[in-house]
């Protein structure tokens, strides 16, 4: 059985682009609902190595927050989306992590960021 999972609408441009998934791919991937999973494209390079610019991830949006220290998560930070390894530190703070060490780390008040889903697969050509 093959599945559709939308682009998330912070990657769409236009009408978007369904993507088409293989249902044993998905289920050996993850345990989150199909209608939880969105796909998205990384741009930049700040998550170098271990996602490069054009890498398609899939983001599951069902993932509970605090479950997995330093996993990657799609992010909403003043507005701008960003996938970020996410370490949720005492309190209500959590540090944003680029795996890009240009990048500096971001320590903020949970409040200030929303996580959209986490990452639990990564498509790459070539």
């Amino acid at each position: 059985m093959i599945l559709e999972i939308a682009l998330d609408p912070a990657e769409q441009q236009g009408a978007g682009t369904p993507r088409f998934w293989p249902r044993a791919w998905l289920d050996a991937l993850t345990d989150g609902e199909a209608d939880q999973l969105r796909a998205v494209r990384q741009r930049g390079d700040a998550m170098a190595p271990a996602l490069v610019d054009g890498d398609l991830v899939l983001i599951d949006r069902g993932a509970r927050a605090g479950a997995h220290q330093d996993a990657i998560w799609l992010t909403i930070t003043a507005g701008a989306a960003a996938l970020r390894r996410v370490r949720f530190l005492d309190g209500d703070r959590l540090e944003l992590l680029a795996d890009n060490p240009a990048i500096p780390a971001r320590a903020l008040a949970a409040d200030a960021v929303t996580l959209l889903g986490q990452l639990c697969a990564v498509v790459r050509r070539g």
